[in-house]
């Protein structure tokens, strides 16, 4: 099964707006059956495998994944039951070059459950631990959208119109709030601690892409819905990712998003600006002491530490 221009003309919808919206959208998207095979791809799916699209559509999703996470793949393809919830699960794909890229997923049920929508984001995540306790890190996240939020709105906004267009397709707002930090880096002085020489000479828009990765990773992983106490006992951060988000920091500027009230919990929104610095300036403290500067990227990669309690009051800080 494959959709074509023909059929989209048949249902009198306006072909170059949706190709527009679903073939360029800046996340990766894909459309899969209930037997996980690949009826659709758009643009950024196929640059992240790097096989043509003849060689992908009709294949079997889980058959890019490495052997680990085939299982919890089609787990989590099974228990897809409503257009309004979406899961997420994390996995490890091998592309065409050999390399591997850590990927994640959301699932959106269209076509009454007869096709899978898979919002893919790639990560720079690396996946350590044994087969045994490697299972579908799934969160289910309510989705629902208030009706009247505007188009293109933040950073997670292309869900909804991307969402919109391909049920169509397949026949079928205001910004939220809370305590924006001030006073920037007068907490903690940008100079009081150096970072890996590898990260202080990063281009400046990579930075900027890597804090919205993690941003979207914090989101999909469900912690606006967990409590202090499960964020502080969830160390599953390493810091190649708050070495990069102490660099944004001393670079002293912010990252746009929309609704973070959908991102971050309350008990994070709602702090003071002192409040917020001063975890920040307790993290500093910490890196200072505990990570290794001179370590290679892959050794930062697997030092998995920092509880999502800390990074979440550090990326708040971050976005405006």
């Amino acid at each position: 099964m494959s959709i074509t221009n023909e059929e989209l003309i048949g249902l009198n919808l306006d072909i170059e707006e949706l190709y527009k919206i679903i073939d360029n959208c800046w996340d990766a998207i894909a459309i899969v059956d209930k037997s996980s095979k690949i009826v659709y791809v758009n643009n950024s799916f196929l640059m992240i495998l790097g096989y043509p699209k003849e060689k992908i559509l009709g294949t079997p999703f889980e058959l890019f994944l490495l052997n680990k996470f085939q299982a919890p793949f089609e787990d989590t393809l099974k228990k897809v039951d409503s257009n309004t919830l979406q899961l997420f699960t994390k996995v490890v794909c091998k592309v065409k070059d050999g390399h591997e890229k850590s990927l994640h997923i959301g699932f959106t049920k269209v076509l009454e459950g007869e096709l899978i929508v898979l919002h893919i984001k790639e990560t720079h995540e690396m996946f350590v631990r044994s087969n045994e306790n490697i299972k579908s890190e799934e969160r289910v996240v309510d989705m629902r959208k208030d009706s009247t939020k505007k188009k293109d709105s933040g950073l997670f906004s292309w869900l909804d119109d991307a969402n919109k267009a391909l049920d169509s397709m397949l026949g079928g707002g205001k910004k939220q709030g809370g305590t924006k930090p001030a006073g920037g880096n007068k907490y903690v002085s940008k100079n009081s601690f150096a970072l890996p020489e590898e990260i202080e000479h990063m281009p400046k828009d990579d930075i900027r892409e890597s804090i919205k990765d993690d941003i979207d990773t914090f989101h999909s992983l469900g912690y606006a819905t967990m409590s202090q106490e499960e964020l502080v006992a969830a160390k599953e951060w390493h810091t190649w990712q708050v070495s990069i988000m102490l660099e944004m920091f001393k670079m002293n500027e912010k990252v746009l998003v929309a609704d973070k009230a959908e991102i971050f919990p309350k008990f994070i929104r709602e702090k003071s600006p002192h409040a917020q610095a001063q975890i920040i300036k307790g993290m500093v403290e910490n890196y200072k002491h505990r990570a290794s500067i001179r370590a290679k990227k892959e050794v930062l990669l697997k030092d998995a530490k920092w509880s999502a309690y800390e990074v979440g009051n550090l990326l708040y800080f971050l976005t405006e």
